[in-house]
């Protein structure tokens, strides 16, 4: 097989992976609280892009600050057309350095949850994963329903370790959490792929798949349909 014939291939594929979201898994309790979602907290939105280079995977530090606002951004707009008060960004609000690491320490937390979580989802929905009760001490979340947690990992850059042919679109894995504020509980895991053809229109490349991603979960308003 000639290089050629093998970008095209690759191309090929990429088109046709441009998104592909999971079927969310939920917590049985949530289901059965019959209460939806009105109120959350959402964390900031940690992501890790890597750039392929003719010399090897490379850290792309601004393209993962560009996403992870887009990412937070448009969960927030799908939250607020499902009728969810967002409360203030607490990486804004945090006051003082005791509230700053109490902050950097949820999100440590979750990310020792979620890698296990990636490899049993099923168990969300069974109630088996929990950050602990240490995040009620938390004070912005004592006002909420729910702690959001988003995380995006990609790649950008060559089509392939074999090609000099450049891609301009970041391949996504997003996954968004939803926490129990008082028990920690994980409430909702939802997983979705998504490629950005430009960095300047994530926002909008993303508004979809995140739509998709949270339809099944219960807020105040139900998801359009299709």
């Amino acid at each position: 097989m000639t290089r050629s014939t093998l970008c095209f291939i690759l191309l090929l594929f990429a088109a046709g992976a441009d998104l592909r979201a999971e079927w969310p898994h939920i917590n049985s309790k949530l289901k059965k609280n019959g209460k939806p979602i009105a109120t959350v907290v959402m964390f900031p939105a940690l992501v890790s892009v890597s750039r392929r280079t003719l010399h090897g995977p490379e850290s792309a530090a601004d393209d993962s600050d560009k996403i992870a606002s887009a990412l937070f951004d448009a969960v927030v707009r799908e939250l607020t057309a499902r009728g969810v008060r967002v409360l203030p960004n607490p990486a804004i609000t945090s006051a003082d350095d005791a509230a700053r690491y109490l902050l950097s320490d949820l999100q440590m937390r979750y990310d020792g949850v979620a890698a296990p979580i990636r490899k049993s989802l099923g168990d969300v929905d069974k109630g088996r994963f929990t950050l602990t009760d240490r995040v009620a001490a938390f004070p912005p979340g004592l006002e909420a329903d729910a702690l959001v947690f988003i995380r995006g990992r990609g790649k950008t850059g060559l089509l392939s370790p074999l090609s000099a042919f450049s891609d301009d679109r970041a391949y996504l894995h997003c996954d968004v959490g939803l926490v129990d504020p008082r028990s920690g509980e994980v409430l909702a895991f939802l997983r979705f792929d998504r490629a950005l053809v430009r960095l300047e229109n994530a926002g909008n490349r993303l508004d979809y798949p995140i739509r998709e991603a949270l339809r099944e979960v219960p807020f105040p308003i139900a998801a359009p349909k299709n």
